[in-house]
């Protein structure tokens, strides 16, 4: 009887929790987000803060969805700037979202490797956490896990942005 009780009770909370979830989606505010974090680099034994950077996107009416992701940011290997794009993130009923996706570094034809994109964060009414990494590894480089942020020295030419968008 106490493990049908006890069970019972384990189904009413993740109810209740699915529910809130459902709710907090419902609730974000649709439109364009914008906002600014710290890019920190790998260029050190661990990150370093050395630049900052922006980012918008924007969020579908029901809340769902994020697109036209685009999000700056500023690397050391070359010393310069670039931008990441995605077209479409899923955001969970919770505001969670997470993606990654990787392409080839081609420059006119010839290959330098591969480079790797990971944007996350949580949407909350009208308001995101946002982190993105662009790690990009070079022709014949090998890393164990090119989205590890808790081993940067680990990764290739890394930058890794964190910050807040808020709706406009």
């Amino acid at each position: 009887m106490g493990s049908l009780v006890a069970s019972m009770m384990g189904l009413a909370f993740a109810v209740t929790c699915i529910a809130s979830g459902v709710a907090l989606a419902s609730t974000v505010k649709p439109g364009t987000y914008a906002g600014t974090g710290k890019d920190y680099m790998n260029n050190a034994p661990s990150w370093a803060a050395e630049a900052t950077s922006q980012f918008s996107f924007q969020v579908s009416a029901g809340g769902r969805e994020i697109t036209n992701f685009r999000g700056a940011f500023s690397y050391y290997c070359g010393a310069g700037s670039s931008v990441v794009t995605a077209k479409s993130i899923p955001v969970t009923p919770s505001g969670l979202f997470s993606y990654q996706f990787s392409v080839a570094n081609v420059v006119n034809g010839k290959s330098y490797g591969r480079n790797y994109v990971w944007i996350a964060g949580r949407l909350d009414r009208s308001s995101a956490s946002i982190s993105y990494l662009f790690d990009s590894v070079g022709a014949g480089t090998k890393v164990p896990n090119p989205y590890d942020t808790a081993h940067p020295h680990k990764l290739g030419c890394a930058s890794w942005i964190k910050g807040t968008a808020y709706a406009r």
